[in-house]
This record gives C-alpha cells, structure tokens and sequence, in this order.
C-alpha cells in the first residue's frame, strides 16, 4: 500500500469507512438499518435493502425511497446468492481469504453478478490489497454503472494509491448519482486539498460536516488558512505583473 504523506487524508480515511459497511449490509433491510442507528442508508441493486432512507437537504426529516439506485439488469441464482451471503459473513468476521472463495464461487455460478465483484473488491481491499479490489469494482461497474457506492468505494481504493485526481472523479460521479453522504465529500475534499485546490476542499469539508461528517473544526481552519495565503499570493502577484505593465498598458 502506497504510503499517504497529506495529513489531512490521514485524518480523513478514518472516518469514510461508511461505504464499507453499508455494502456488506444486505442481511437486514434499511428500515431496520435506520432505526437501529439512526443513519441514513443506500439502497443496493440486486439483492441489497428493500427500502432507504436519505436526509433532505432542506429539512431535518428523512424521506424514504424505494429505487434509491436502478436494479440490477442480471438474474442471479438461488446458489450464487447463498455463496455471496456466505463471502459476506466471512467478510464481516475478519476471513477475508474465505471470503473472496465464496464470491468467487457466486461469480463462477453466475458471471454478470455486480455485486458479487463489488463484494469481492471489498475484501480484497480490506486484505490490503488494493489494486486488485479496483479491478474488482471496474468488472462490478461493467455490469451496473449507476451504482454510486461502488464509485465511492473505488475512490476510498484510489486514495490509499494517492491517486487524487480520480479520487475526485469517483467521488462526483457518487455524488452525481445521489451518494449524498458527508463521507464522499470528505473523501474529494482531502483530494482536492493534497492537490492544493484549497477553494474546492474548504467547500468540500463544510459540505461533509453539514451532512453528518466529523471534520475537526481544526482541520477545516488548516484548509481555510491555506485557502486564504493562497488567495493572498495570487493577488500580490497579479499586483506585480500589473507594476511592471508600461504606463500606456495601464491606462488603457
């Protein structure tokens, strides 16, 4: 695993696990997800929640949905599902060896199964092996394209390789697909900020934060500091090319 040097990105993966567990939750519906933690869900294709729940943007009240993001296109058998059942429950016990055997068996039964590749990139990312788990979420993304938490999961993989600039891509497409969740955009502000677009993750982390995130105030004041010096150098520089214009140049 590439070694992170931004700060800010350390601090940020800790808390964008979200994506992870809310994958691998297919064993209980959203309803009951939510009222057993109160947080807003992503309803999976194919297998996963029967109902979601996203916060509003304008009021504090959740509304419920039931196509949160389009089925997926592929029948899957009774065996593939058991085996991708089983992949899951070896995931959450820590067997992620055993576990990518039992997605690999669902694929082999059942080869257009998104989200037994999604699955299967989840534990291989957990193994630490991250490159590999983003091959993984390419076969899922083949299959079903419009499924924003496997966009966000591949950005968390992209990150760990510092490979900012599709760490952003992944993350709007999440957001563009209705991932709304203060995770994603905690996750494209430390992007934008390790690539010193200090403007666009100041936005960022405030959006997190206003969605549930846990961004330290302390963190957000580094980004702004950094955003204003930065502000502050363009304008004295614009200020120097002015100085140096002939005369003629300025009046005009």
């Amino acid at each position: 695993m590439a070694v992170m040097k931004n700060s800010i990105l350390k601090k940020i993966i800790l808390i964008v696990g979200i994506g992870f567990i809310v994958s691998l939750a297919y064993a209980e519906t959203a309803e009951e997800y939510y009222k057993r933690t109160g947080n807003a869900v992503v309803y999976q294709p194919g297998g996963g929640f029967t109902k979601a729940y996203i916060p509003r943007q304008d009021s504090a009240r959740r509304d419920e949905i039931t196509a949160y993001a389009p089925q997926s296109k592929y029948d899957t058998s009774p065996q593939a599902e058991e085996y991708n059942r089983q992949g899951i429950s070896k995931v959450k016990s820590g067997d992620y060896y055993q576990a990518i055997q039992y997605f690999t068996r669902a694929i082999e039964i059942q080869p257009k199964f998104p989200e037994a590749f999604h699955n299967r990139g989840l534990a291989y990312s957990a193994s630490g092996d991250h490159h590999q788990a983003i091959v993984e979420y390419n076969r899922s993304l083949e299959l079903n394209p419009n499924n924003p938490v496997v966009y966000y999961d591949r950005a968390v993989d992209y990150s760990t390789m510092n490979n900012f600039s599709q760490v952003i891509a992944d993350c709007t497409q999440a957001i563009k697909l209705g991932y709304y969740f203060g995770s994603v955009y905690a996750l494209r502000g430390a992007a934008y900020n390790h690539l010193k677009d200090y403007e666009k993750a100041y936005a960022d982390l405030l959006a997190a934060n206003a969605r549930g995130g846990k961004i330290s105030q302390a963190l957000i004041k580094e980004v702004k500091d950094k955003m204003k010096a930065k502000r502050a150098a363009l304008k004295s520089a614009k200020a120097q090319e002015e100085e140096k214009k002939p005369e003629q140049e300025k009046k005009e």
